[in-house]
């Protein structure tokens, strides 16, 4: 029972308070970061915070050709057997940088 309520009681008392978190959030860098691949995600990832991060190699090819770790995606959607690398439109690197020059990426920095 994780509430504890005396009729007579105005505040019940909270017998089994949530722990606090037992993984720190990355302490930011202030740096150009180079992901590597995440083998739980499944996906290149920055584990530290910066100005920016890109994929370096990690998503340079198909997985019919060169591609490290493919299908790189946290869906279904696995790269497709048309088109020929490099021939056909292809995109070998994504970089994501701070909204505002200099500063440190973070969630919803955009609106």
């Amino acid at each position: 029972n994780p509430t504890t309520a005396n009729p007579t009681t105005a505040n019940p008392t909270t017998a089994n308070p949530t722990p606090p978190p037992t993984t720190l959030p990355p302490t930011p860098t202030g740096e150009a970061l180079v992901a590597t691949f995440d083998t739980n995600l499944g996906v290149p990832l920055c584990s530290a915070v910066g100005i920016s991060c890109e994929s370096g190699v990690l998503l340079n090819g198909k997985a019919s050709n060169r591609e490290p770790n493919p299908p790189n995606t946290l869906d279904s959607c696995p790269d497709g057997v048309d088109g020929n690398w490099h021939s056909d439109g292809s995109l070998d690197k994504i970089m994501v940088s701070a909204a505002v020059e200099g500063e440190l990426l973070q969630a919803g920095g955009l609106t």
